[in-house]
C-alpha cells in the first residue's frame, strides 16, 4: 500500500484441508454493521467451517477495542451502551484499531491482535503482534475451532 487512504479488508477467512489446498473468502465490511449482523456472520463462518473439509483455519478482522478495568463500574456502563448499540467503540474516547488474528485447528485455537497506527501523508501500519492481550479477548468469534469437530 502506498495510498495514505488504503485499506485491508474488514474481514478474511483462509481454511486449509487436509490436501493442503485452501480457501479463501473475504466478509464484506457492511456485514458488521450492528451487533445483529456481526452474530450471524460468526453463525455463517462456523457453519462454512464445519461443511467444509478444512483442517486448519485463520480468520483475521479489523477490530477496535477499549481496555478498560472492567471492575470499575463508569467502565461497565460504557460497555453497556456499547452493547446496546447506542454508541461504537470507535467513537469512545481512547479506542484503539488493531488487527485480531485467530488461529488454529479442532484441537485449539490461538489469538493475536496487532494495533494500527494511521497517518495523514503515509499508509496505516500494523504494530507487533501480542498475543497475551489477544487471549483475553472473547466474544463471537472465539471458539471456531470447535466448528472443525
Amino acid at each position: 500500500m502506498t495510498d495514505p487512504d488504503a485499506d485491508w479488508p474488514v474481514c478474511m477467512l483462509w481454511m486449509e484441508n487436509a490436501e493442503h489446498q485452501v480457501d479463501v473468502m473475504e466478509v464484506p465490511g457492511q456485514l458488521f454493521a450492528t451487533g445483529v449482523m456481526k452474530d450471524a456472520v460468526a453463525r455463517v463462518i462456523k457453519m462454512v467451517m464445519k461443511s467444509s473439509d478444512a483442517v486448519r483455519y485463520v480468520l483475521v478482522m479489523n477490530v477496535h477495542g477499549l481496555f478498560l478495568d472492567r471492575t470499575d463500574e463508569e467502565n461497565e456502563e460504557v460497555m453497556q451502551r456499547v452493547q446496546n448499540e447506542e454508541v461504537r467503540i470507535q467513537q469512545l474516547p481512547g479506542a484503539k484499531e488493531a488487527l485480531m488474528m485467530i488461529w488454529g485447528d479442532a484441537e485449539e485455537e490461538h489469538q493475536g491482535i496487532a494495533l494500527i497506527s494511521r497517518h495523514d501523508d503515509r499508509p496505516p501500519e500494523l504494530g507487533e503482534w501480542d498475543d497475551e492481550k489477544a487471549e483475553r479477548v472473547e466474544g463471537r468469534f472465539s471458539g471456531l475451532n470447535r466448528a472443525l469437530r
